[in-house]
């Protein structure tokens, strides 16, 4: 089975790199405290995540920022957990056609929304989120460093040793909060 995601992944990637050189969007560098809207995207396969988001959405909102979140699952279906975070739109794998693009309505919705900044809060690979992330219309996309990532964030985090979500948001916090000239 592994054999098959990465033929998918393979072809995603052919696909994807046609669609998105065709693509010429200017972004800005944007600070927190510039943005209004922020758009989040995550891997909720592992509930950890979905626990340390929800506690950033909420920091957030403090700072009074509205938040719009997409999270990936992996699994087939999303209806028990879009009931314990009504303020998460999830896709799950079922929504994802054979190459690994995203086909649901909340994600076209999400890629469309001129966010001021879009937090790729993902530390592995996830194709998926790496679509809506390349192809939103977001003005600045930040996420972690990773080597096929370059395409999808226009400001990369190293995380160097810690890899963890709670680390790449210390980071984006620390980076997206500087004081900054001009």
């Amino acid at each position: 089975m592994a054999g098959l995601k990465d033929i998918r992944t393979k072809l995603h990637k052919a696909f994807f790199k046609k669609t998105y050189d065709k693509i010429d969007k200017p972004r800005d560098f944007i600070s927190l405290k510039q943005a209004s809207l922020i758009g989040i995207i995550f891997d909720a396969s592992h509930e950890p995540n979905i626990e340390t988001v929800q506690r950033y959405i909420k920091k957030l909102q403090q700072w009074q920022k509205k938040v719009h979140v997409l999270a990936y699952i992996d699994a087939d279906k999303t209806d028990d957990i879009k009931l314990v975070y009504p303020n998460i739109d999830f896709i799950s794998k079922k929504e994802v056609n054979w190459y690994l693009k995203p086909k649901s309505m909340s994600t076209s919705r999400f890629i469309k929304n001129k966010y001021d900044i879009l937090l790729n809060l993902y530390t592995d690979e996830c194709v998926p989120l790496q679509y809506v992330s390349a192809f939103s219309d977001a003005k600045f996309r930040v996420g972690a460093y990773k080597e096929n990532n370059l395409f999808c964030n226009d400001f990369l985090i190293n995380l160097k040793e810690d890899k963890s979500l709670p680390a790449l948001i210390e980071q984006i916090d620390h980076y997206l909060n500087k004081k900054q000239n001009g």
